[in-house]
């Protein structure tokens, strides 16, 4: 009898992930305090009643060679503030852009508001950080802030 194996998506992706950061698990690597190697940078933007404006941030790769990882799994919830509706609840790679140089990761939702003042949109993110020795999962959250006049 022959048995076949189906892995789903995210068992796939999982496998893959760890095939990948495997080397960087090993019993004489040095612990590395993953938040060291990047820095975030937070985009707020203005916009009139009823139009929208891309808030969001950029993951700042501080030391070479370190990426956020392109199959492990990125993910942002997405919640406004009170009076404001942001385009999408939740973020994952679709909506993450890359610098051609590499050296950063710009994350971006739209949000409008029929309300003229002050609306912040709330990301909870978790995404991978790997450089050659090493990939670890982080979080963040993020508060970006639409000014609407």
């Amino acid at each position: 009898m022959k048995l076949k194996l189906v892995l789903s998506a995210t068992a796939s992706a999982l496998v893959a992930l760890v095939l990948v950061c495997a080397p960087a698990f090993q019993a004489n690597a040095k612990p590395v305090n993953v938040k060291t190697l990047y820095k975030i940078e937070t985009k707020n933007a203005e916009t009139k009643k009823s139009k929208t404006a891309n808030v969001g941030f950029s993951i700042i790769l501080t030391k070479a060679g370190t990426k956020v990882h392109p199959q492990a799994p990125f993910r942002c919830s997405v919640t406004p503030s009170k009076g404001a509706k942001a385009d999408k609840s939740k973020l994952g790679h679709d909506d993450k852009k890359v610098a051609k140089d590499k050296k950063s990761v710009a994350v971006a939702v739209g949000v409008k508001s029929d309300k003229a003042g002050n609306h912040t949109v709330t990301l909870n993110c978790s995404f991978f950080v790997c450089t050659k020795d090493i990939c670890a999962r982080t979080t963040e959250k993020v508060v970006a802030k639409a000014t609407v006049k």
